[in-house]
């Protein structure tokens, strides 16, 4: 009788043993099949997709114009960056004088000797923060101005703002309204740079030492209007 038992058990065991085998087997098959799976529909899903952009050469010659345009930069201006962004050729100048577009003077008479269309007079402001009167100093013709104020101890005339849309004001460095892109980069520039700027209508000088900003804008591939901002904050014109 024992003997007979011993026997079922162990035919017991040898059976539950084999059933464990079955189902380990079919576990691993459905986990393969899981995966399988899954890596087919990821490669559906990405023959699917559209194929990445790439770059356009164009944008690309762009960045490297505006790279090699740095070389072709006059010493004397100090262009320490130049960043182009869509239509507007952003240039940074570490050279101070772009605060005298007009010159270096104490007093307004000897600025306006510079172009005689200009008229002269004085107007008074605040300034928003310390509230203390500012006495400014203004060029005028026609719809153009430029405003200054007397700064430091030297008291040259520094620039505040302006606005020049009139086509007989023209300043030292012969820029002027009307005037092309290509001979405003010649001020900056040396040599032709035509195939460096293309599509270009903003061109934007930016004092990398003081608070400063001159915009030249194009339109028709002329000069329409040159604004000058800056942050003194008396005078926001």
């Amino acid at each position: 009788m024992n003997k007979l038992l011993m026997k079922k058990v162990e035919e017991l065991t040898l059976y539950m043993i084999e059933k464990d085998k079955e189902t380990s087997q079919i576990q691993v098959q459905m986990k393969t099949n899981a995966v399988l799976i899954f890596i087919f529909i990821i490669c559906s899903c990405s023959c699917n997709r559209h194929p990445p952009k790439i770059q356009s050469i164009d944008s690309t010659t762009k960045s490297l114009n505006v790279t090699d345009l740095m070389n072709k930069a006059k010493k004397d201006y100090k262009i320490s960056l130049i960043e182009r962004n869509s239509d507007t050729l952003s240039i940074v100048i570490m050279n101070r004088g772009i605060y005298y577009p007009f010159g270096k003077a104490s007093e307004l008479s000897r600025l306006k000797n510079v172009d005689s269309h200009f008229m002269a007079s004085e107007e008074q402001t605040r300034d928003k923060y310390s509230n203390d009167h500012v006495t400014l100093y203004k060029l005028y013709y026609k719809d153009s101005y430029l405003k200054f104020f007397g700064a430091g101890e030297s008291e040259l005339l520094e620039i505040t703002s302006g606005h020049i849309v009139n086509k007989e004001i023209i300043m030292p460095t012969n820029i002027h309204i009307e005037m092309t892109l290509a001979d405003l980069m010649k001020v900056y520039f040396s040599g032709a740079v035509d195939s460096y700027t293309a599509g270009i209508k903003v061109v934007k000088l930016i004092s990398g030492i003081e608070g400063i900003w001159e915009y030249y804008y194009f339109e028709k591939g002329a000069l329409s209007l040159i604004k000058i901002k800056t942050d003194y904050t008396f005078d926001n014109n």
